[in-house]
């Protein structure tokens, strides 16, 4: 069975089992460039990513992730023996279809009851896509305790703009935060990368079926977040906690650790304390100085060689 995610809003369907393809692709990309010899070109999100991910999975969410894969399977197997007993009793069309659209309307109103974001209909199905990805993309053993709350969050409550926390920022107002408060901070902070990404695929999607080969490619994202890809191919030009960029303002300096290297940079002293206890960008700078001398090393051995030869 392929569901199509559409919002309605002439962003482009797309089938649930290519977007999960294309979404492990990405991960697994990310993480396999973060773990290079050479750094990666978008070294502030794959700082967060290096941060964020873990290779080896616990027990424990291995048996969450199986729990709500079978959960998954037993409402599909539940449907389908809906549908038959419907088939069998010979109900017309319409009495279906009204049905269906009254299960539908409670559904809604259960998921939005007490809550400030309204979901769309297919955010069910977008959460159950990300929980079924494998534990390493997922994460575990994080080092951040469970009652610390996702980084992202207080930049966008700070900031108030899609410019300076263009994750949270574009994620939030058409998912919500609501469905990510009982997962453990990695697994949160995974899942908004997660459905960024979704985002930037459905939005690619709909530019091809949009633009074809003939026309431009033209942004559907509002006139806002469109400064968002060209900040993060750029990290010099903006802190990587808050995402304040030098045009706001900001005096943007070098990380004491990888800063030459990595070119990660800090509008604060606040935002680099906030940027290496929330998200783990101290191991990022060991791993950077450990591959600078590793380069150091194989340089030195090569110019021995080469005055030996």
């Amino acid at each position: 069975m392929r569901i199509i995610l559409s919002d309605g809003s002439g962003r482009g369907a797309l089938a649930i089992s290519d977007l999960r393809a294309k979404l492990l692709q990405r991960l697994q990309h990310r993480w396999h460039h973060n773990h290079a010899e050479s750094l990666p070109a978008d070294t502030v999100l794959a700082s967060r990513v290096a941060a964020w991910v873990d290779p080896e999975a616990t027990t424990e969410r291995v048996a969450w992730q199986r729990q709500l894969f079978n959960q998954q399977e037993l409402d599909t197997q539940q449907q389908q023996q809906q549908q038959q007993q419907q088939q069998q009793l010979g109900k017309t069309e319409e009495e279906t279809a009204e049905e269906e659209a009254a299960e539908k309307e409670q559904a809604q109103a259960h998921t939005d009851s007490g809550r400030g974001t309204q979901h769309l209909p297919f955010n069910g199905h977008l959460f159950a896509l990300v929980r079924t990805l494998p534990s390493p993309a997922l994460g575990s053993n994080s080092p951040i305790s469970d009652n610390q709350k996702c980084s992202a969050c207080p930049a966008a409550g700070r900031a108030g703009s899609a410019q300076r926390a263009p994750a949270c920022s574009r994620v939030a107002p058409r998912y919500g935060l609501a469905e990510m408060r009982s997962m453990p901070p990695t697994a949160r902070r995974v899942t908004l990368l997660a459905l960024q990404l979704i985002l930037e695929l459905s939005d690619r999607e709909a530019r091809k079926v949009k633009g074809g080969a003939g026309e431009s490619y033209e942004p559907i994202s509002p006139p806002q977040l469109r400064g968002e890809a060209d900040r993060r191919s750029s990290p010099r030009r903006c802190c990587a906690y808050c995402g304040r960029t030098s045009s706001q303002g900001a005096a943007l300096r070098r990380c004491a650790g990888c800063g030459a290297l990595t070119g990660v940079r800090y509008c604060s002293q606040a935002c680099c304390r906030n940027h290496w206890a929330r998200t783990g960008h101290r191991q990022q700078c060991e791993q950077a100085k450990r591959q600078l001398c590793k380069q150091r090393q194989q340089q030195q051995q090569q110019q021995q060689q080469q005055q030996h030869e």
